[in-house]
């Protein structure tokens, strides 16, 4: 069974009638999932985001950005509550561990880990014991941290998905690196256990899903 997932993100830029939007259509063309990001600008501690004043795409700054693209606590639900109208799930990416207490009564059947954090064990744990699914992107992650986390996750007995991709924005054609396909089949294999394995894209077109689902 294939699950297209519609990457929103922070893309809403702060506005709760153009996240509706972008619930809607995605609703319309079929997605299953539309995936927000959940993080609290109070909670970033500082870093190189607040040594750079310059500006970040049409924000002050990238803690600008941070802070203008939160989701606020309220508009989860809001967000929830329209999903179901639309009859699509609403799916988000848990960035700190202090999120995962409010995440976990939202009702959500899976949560999803950043690349940043799939070697972060705790986080790894924390979400497995009370996610019935966790989605792990390994675009941060190389082959044996990849086998790392499989082991982690198989010991912790959860149902996951580890999400293919690269962290290049966008991506290049010739960076995609399909090999790794081919490392996380044998890994499944070799575990005697069938774990999803998902594409998750961020280079222009649709040549690869088109490949990686025949």
């Amino acid at each position: 069974m294939i699950n297209l997932i519609a990457e929103i993100g922070g893309n809403h830029d702060g506005n709760i009638n153009l996240a509706k939007d972008m619930i809607d259509a995605a609703a319309q063309n079929g997605a299953n999932y539309v995936k927000f990001q959940s993080w609290r600008e109070k909670d970033l501690r500082h870093g190189p985001w607040d040594e750079d004043d310059a500006p970040f795409l049409h924000y002050k700054n990238k803690r600008d950005f941070y802070k203008t693209s939160e989701l606020l606590d309220e508009q989860h639900h809001e967000l929830i509550d329209h999903c179901k109208k639309q009859n699509i799930k609403f799916l988000t990416t848990c960035f700190n561990r202090g999120r995962v207490d409010f995440l976990s009564k939202l009702g959500l059947d899976s949560i999803k880990i950043a690349g940043c954090d799939a070697t972060s064990e705790s986080m790894i744990k924390d979400l497995s014991q009370v996610f019935d699914r966790v989605i792990v992107s390994t675009g941060m992650a190389s082959n044996e941290e990849i086998t790392t986390l499989a082991k982690q996750l198989h010991k912790l007995e959860t149902d996951f998905v580890l999400m293919h991709c690269v962290s290049i924005y966008p991506t290049p054609i010739n960076k995609i690196s399909l090999s790794k396909w081919i490392l996380l089949k044998n890994l499944w294999m070799k575990t005697g256990r069938c774990a999803p394995i998902c594409q998750r894209e961020h280079y222009l077109g649709a040549n690869l899903e088109l490949a990686t689902t025949r």
